[in-house]
């Protein structure tokens, strides 16, 4: 379908990161990339293709954009603040559309496809440039004049860099006038571009050697590696050399880990060769040595701003700006040229804490994952080279700033996505038994099931009245606040554990599963499972009992179930008050209905030997519809009882259900909750859940 070629398209657009749409009007450029964003967005929820999952690194991004909001008011340019935070905010989108999107190896694949052959257009354009430029003609792209906000830069900067030679030097032994543009690409910055260049390499060779050798992917993705590889050496940028070596000696002991120790030694060996060549290619020339040692400089400059606001530093995206202006009055240019830098000069101690953490935070739980599969298998491979490609990035940013680019945001996205993949393929036997089972979610037992599973296993309960299978049940349906109750209360929960179906009625539940990685099918709401069922008991003549809620709502409640299923037989309704003082006269309700539904036979107290009502529908709330379940289903002639919270106020009308597209995005909580502010109080023991979940992700790794 043309939908699975959509990430990869944006992906495509990512790598572009300075091929921009100019608008005079605005005066400033937009990225392709963020043009397409939303309309891909759009798309793919219309299609269904989205799956919503808060991930594990939902609370430290929360952290990031909650620091470099903060900045804004202390910020040197408060709008050039603001700009970077909805940037930084549109990235986060980016990174959880990948995430949300991506349900299955192929499509990951795709985007390692889109991310190899974007460096390899720009890897072409960069090759054919830079031969242009060594014949003499204007290495300019025939296209630049259609971008006209797309950077330039002189061309005896590369030049510098690949032979080390001064700029007279360079003009004298070529033959060439000053003031061409840089072959390396003229809308892509050459470090930028070798980077995101690198780390495609890492990328390409961990699923080429994912792959079995007589696969024709393994051979395309060899090829497409071929011209990257070329552009990489020419560029002979030393940041983003820094960040490949170190990424692919990361990937490469993880993939050799099993190998012999020599072959281990030679790794450490080949690197510290590297390394060392790398500093002399430094030291021996002048120009080179003059750069390296101008990061000092800039080292400093961030030092003052970030002495003026310890916390905060001077406001996100401030860096050259404040410099220039305050600092360095005067100079051409004072770019930090190292994202440390800008973390801290930009957004202070707590700028620098909320980045570090959150690659901390990616890296250990690639790490954890990637030491507990077995080697031989694909995603081993896979997220060895997503591992080395993070460390990639970073070390190539200790000398260069271009780590908040939207190449960044999709390797996140690739990253994240893929330690899901590789989890729900490491504990797919689990996986069966959880679709079999129940899903421990903080204690509580939640069946893997779908709404059509669920009704269907309620059918079976019907069917299972032989003597010797207990002839009664009950359902629960829990939610994030009945899991939090149920961890106060043992007996609660055992009351839960207990139950013959137990449905996730709460989106949080779902969001939970997901993000440890051992996903819940999909929520199925008590309100439409009773409806359901309602369907199920008119289709075989069965017969229902509504019980709970205000005094009046069961009975207004039965009449529109009545008029939807014309051939639904409503044994009774009640109020009740659901207390152990109320018992006796709210089973005697009951045990009338279902004497009148079996023509006058009474039945004794303490033995029913048939169940006249199908279905008992408990509406009392959670935990006193349950805890009145346990107490009295044994005396009450019904077969299945359900505790159903406030389906009888939606169904009834008394409260009106949160449209289709809030419950399509799971907020119908959000628009109860705006509809009843006096829940705020019971919609605290989310933020309970919520802390919960997330701490227990680093125990389900």
């Amino acid at each position: 379908m043309i939908t699975d070629y959509l990430l990869p398209l944006l992906t495509f657009s990512t790598i572009f990161e300075r091929f921009n749409v100019f608008l005079p009007a605005l005066g400033f450029s937009l990225k392709i990339s963020l043009i397409l964003l939303p309309i891909v967005g759009l798309i793919l929820l219309l299609k269904r293709r989205l799956t919503f999952n808060p991930t594990f690194l939902f609370p430290f991004l929360a952290l990031l954009i909650l620091v470099e909001a903060l900045t804004i008011f202390v910020s040197f340019d408060p709008v050039q603040s603001f700009q970077v935070v909805i940037f930084h905010v549109l990235m986060v989108a980016l990174f959880y559309l990948i995430t949300w999107s991506i349900k299955e190896e192929r499509n990951l694949d795709l985007l390692v496809w889109g991310w190899g052959i974007a460096a390899a257009v720009v890897s072409l354009l960069g090759i054919w440039q830079f031969a242009r430029y060594l014949g003499g003609w204007d290495p300019t792209l025939p296209f630049e004049s259609l971008f006209s906000s797309a950077k330039t830069l002189v061309s005896v900067t590369f030049l510098q860099s690949f032979y080390g030679l001064a700029s007279e030097e360079i003009i004298l032994k070529l033959g060439l006038s000053e003031g061409l543009l840089r072959p390396s690409s003229t809308f892509i910055d050459v470090s930028t571009g070798a980077s995101f260049v690198g780390i495609f390499l890492i990328l390409g060779l961990s699923w080429f050697l994912s792959w079995n050798r007589s696969d024709f992917r393994r051979v395309a993705m060899g090829a497409l590696i071929i011209f990257p590889s070329i552009y990489f050496l020419m560029a002979t940028s030393r940041s983003a050399s820094l960040g490949l070596l170190i990424g692919l000696g990361v990937f490469s002991y993880l993939f050799l880990r099993d190998k012999s120790g020599k072959i281990k030694l030679l790794l450490i060996t080949a690197a510290f060769l590297v390394l060392s060549a790398g500093i002399l290619f430094t030291i021996e020339s002048q120009p080179r040595l003059a750069s390296t040692l101008s990061r000092l400089g800039y080292a400093q400059a961030a030092f003052e701003m970030v002495g003026r606001n310890p916390l905060l530093g001077i406001g996100v995206g401030n860096f050259e700006p404040f410099c220039l202006s305050i600092l360095k009055p005067g100079e051409t240019n004072c770019y930090s040229h190292s994202i440390f830098l800008t973390w801290v000069g930009e957004s202070g101690l707590l700028g620098l804490m909320s980045n570090a953490t959150l690659i901390s935070v990616v890296v250990f739980f690639l790490w954890r994952i990637i030491r507990r599969l077995k080697h031989s298998s694909l995603w081993y491979t896979r997220l060895s080279g997503l591992l080395g490609a993070v460390v990639a990035l970073v070390f190539a940013n200790i000398f260069h700033a271009h780590y908040g680019l939207d190449f960044t945001w999709v390797l996140l996205g690739m990253v994240v996505a893929g330690y899901y993949q590789a989890k729900m393929s490491d504990v797919r036997s689990k996986m069966q038994d959880v679709a079999k089972g129940k899903l421990d979610v903080l204690g509580v037992g939640v069946d893997n099931v779908t709404m059509e599973e669920a009704v269907e296993k309620v059918r079976s309960f019907f069917r299972n009245q032989t003597s010797d299978i207990r002839r009664q049940f009950y359902v629960v349906t829990p939610n994030p606040e009945m899991v939090i109750q149920a961890r106060k209360n043992a007996e609660f929960k055992e009351t839960l554990n207990n139950a013959d179906l137990s449905i996730p009625d709460g989106i949080g539940l779902i969001w939970a599963s997901r993000v440890w990685g051992t996903p819940l099918v999909r929520q199925v709401s008590g309100v439409d499972l009773m409806e359901e069922l309602c369907a199920e008991s008119a289709r075989r003549g069965g017969r229902v009992f509504l019980l709970g809620a205000a005094p009046g709502v069961a009975e207004k409640a039965a009449q529109v179930l009545e008029r939807k299923y014309p051939k639904l037989k409503i044994a009774g309704t009640f109020a009740g008050d659901g207390t152990p003082a109320g018992d006796e006269e709210t089973v005697a309700v009951i045990r009338k209905s279902g004497n009148q539904v079996t023509r006058g036979t009474s039945y004794p107290v303490t033995k029913l030997p048939s169940y006249p009502i199908d279905l008992l529908f408990v509406a009392y709330g959670h935990g006193k519809q349950e805890r009145w379940v346990k107490r009295n289903l044994e005396k009450v002639p019904v077969k299945v009882a359900l505790g159903v919270g406030g389906s009888f106020d939606y169904i009834s009308g008394t409260v009106l259900r949160a449209p289709w597209l809030l419950r399509r995005l799971g907020l119908e909580w959000f628009y109860r909750l705006l509809k009843q502010p006096w829940r705020i109080k019971r919609q605290l023991s989310l933020f309970k859940f919520i802390i919960l979940t997330f701490r227990e992700s680093f125990v389900r790794i």
